[in-house]
């Protein structure tokens, strides 16, 4: 409550006393870790995340150093968010989201060949994926490769006719 009311020192407090009573709470680091972000104490917010991580079980792993690479991301601490999404894709290779999410964070750096790899491999896994397709089509926008950007876009909608992002992109080319 503390938190959506954007009290974050409370609600820093709260879920440091939420530890002292189930210190093994996994979700309960992660939020926390959020929190110190928000205040901008990042060796905080690390110590958290890394609490999270060896809280988790090897099933959650994965999908807790993805949401730890969201909140670096969110935050623009692109090369931590990089790091947190590399360790998540070793835990779970197949997941799609997190190619996609590489693919961001790379481009957010400046490195949209980096990118257009990880978009690359996710579509291997799903050729289907619009989302994939339409995030790599910005990214050939970004390396001026109108062509190939038309080809993605174009292969997005006939995955997805009702993609109105990719619509309207498309006609700006």
């Amino acid at each position: 409550a503390y938190k959506m009311m954007g009290r974050n020192a409370d609600a820093a407090r709260s879920f440091q006393a939420a530890k002292q009573v189930s210190p093994d709470n996994p979700d309960d680091w992660k939020e926390l870790g959020k929190i110190y972000l928000e205040q901008g104490d990042k060796k905080q917010a690390e110590f958290a995340f890394n609490s999270s991580i060896k809280t988790s079980s090897p099933d959650q792993e994965a999908e807790l150093r993805e949401m730890v690479g969201e909140a670096y991301l969110e935050k623009g601490m692109v090369e931590e968010a990089i790091n947190a999404f590399n360790k998540s894709q070793e835990n779970n290779p197949g997941a799609i989201r997190i190619y996609n999410l590489l693919g961001i964070a790379y481009r957010k750096k400046g490195e949209v060949d980096k990118a257009l790899e990880e978009y690359k491999k996710g579509l291997k896994i799903n050729p289907k994926d619009d989302g994939l397709l339409y995030n790599m089509a910005t990214a050939y926008l970004e390396s001026d490769n109108k062509d190939e950007a038309r080809e993605c876009l174009k292969k997005a909608l006939a995955i997805n006719s009702e993609f109105e992002e990719a619509r309207k992109l498309l006609a700006k080319l």
